[in-house]
């Protein structure tokens, strides 16, 4: 068990910004069976408000925020209560704003003749939480059928979006990729997604399946289709253990919620994960939520607290949370999991020899991604 979430013993700004880092955990778990109570039991001075408030922006919890304020689990005085009110109402703005280019976005791929389903942001926050407001996001994500990835990145370019880093070589995105980001006129960011991760985890996602038997998500008048929510769990898993090395606590809550929220048919989560080779992806997201998080075990928590991963997986984990997250490090685990020598191969001749504009676009950045892979394979963990 963590120590205690709060301590007003603190002194100094360095001691503001640590109780609120520990609060931080404590507003992004309001809500769940067992977090309901008091976080606290005066409001915070003037620093640590800062602080929070600060953290709070930065990993888009407003929505929980002002919830537990609302609540009277935070006490807070007029003036943070308007501030925070005020971050909030600022969060839905912009989320109103990806909300109706999702439409847009939707719309363009639909009069390709393309399926979709929408991840993550707003599907999450429509069909997943009590209410969408707790659930604030940056962009939006679409998924798309393999064979039609190339047509709807073309479709989306024609109607106004542009990709700032072309890919490898042409098709290799369509192939091995996790997907492509475009940016609108208005700067605003379209994650189209052909499957949920990049590297070796990502490929091995059987995607045939994930588009079987879609939910309706009712937005702005319209019928958007997104996954159901065994699917959405395994979404989540991938978002909060290999989206970033230290998981945010946005994807973190989304797992719990899922989980604590929902009846999910545990034994098809396991035997999704069990078959796309993502056991060790579920551990670690539902173990990480649950630490994180401080919430009181269940059967999934304490089978991922129990796990552990193979000598493979925590290889390929390594890629993702470890010194190797980089173009070669993703580079040698995936070509693990390819299983056709010509695969292999074509996969290889994008990554080692890539057309003009992709390396243009990496600067040096390219360069010292591989360094950082060699040094991987030469490092510890490289033989699974």
């Amino acid at each position: 068990m963590r120590p205690p979430l709060i301590q007003d013993a603190r002194g100094a700004a360095g001691g503001a910004r640590a109780s609120a880092h520990e609060l931080l955990s404590a507003v992004a778990a309001y809500g769940l069976p067992g977090r309901t109570g008091a976080l606290r039991q005066r409001p915070l001075d003037d620093g640590r408000w800062r602080c929070l408030l600060a953290a709070v922006s930065r990993q888009r919890l407003a929505g929980h925020l002002v919830h537990a304020i609302a609540e009277g689990a935070l006490p807070a005085t007029v003036e943070q209560e308007a501030q925070a009110r005020h971050l909030h109402l600022v969060w839905l703005g912009r989320v109103l704003c990806l909300e109706r280019l999702l439409l847009e976005v939707v719309g363009t791929v639909e009069r390709a003749g393309i399926d979709h389903r929408v991840l993550k942001g707003p599907a999450t926050a429509h069909l997943v939480y009590p209410d969408p407001a707790l659930r604030l996001f940056v962009d939006i994500d679409v998924l798309v059928p393999t064979d039609r990835f190339d047509d709807a990145a073309s479709a989306l370019v024609a109607a106004g979006c542009r990709r700032p880093s072309p890919e490898l070589r042409p098709g290799f995105d369509r192939r091995f990729g996790k997907g492509a980001t475009l940016l609108t006129a208005g700067g605003h960011e379209v994650d189209l997604h052909r499957t949920f991760a990049q590297g070796p985890f990502g490929l091995t996602v059987d995607l045939a399946a994930v588009f079987r038997a879609p939910v309706t998500l009712h937005l702005g008048g319209r019928d958007l289709r997104a996954l159901d929510q065994e699917l959405s769990f395994l979404v989540a898993c991938y978002h909060a253990a290999l989206g970033d090395a230290t998981p945010r606590l946005v994807p973190l809550r989304d797992v719990a919620e899922l989980l604590l929220g929902h009846d999910l048919d545990l034994g098809r989560v396991a035997g999704l994960a069990r078959s796309w080779r993502a056991e060790a992806v579920v551990a670690r997201a539902v173990r990480c939520a649950w630490r994180t998080l401080d919430l009181q075990p269940v059967g999934l928590s304490r089978w991922a607290g129990e796990y552990r991963a193979t000598r493979a997986e925590r290889w390929m984990l390594d890629a993702y949370t470890g010194p190797s997250r980089c173009l070669g490090g993703m580079a040698l685990r995936s070509l693990r999991v390819i299983p056709r020598p010509a695969d292999k191969a074509a996969y290889l001749s994008g990554v080692l020899f890539p057309q003009q504009a992709a390396i243009a676009s990496y600067e040096r950045g390219y360069a010292r991604w591989w360094r950082r892979g060699a040094r991987a394979l030469l490092g510890r963990g490289t033989r699974a």
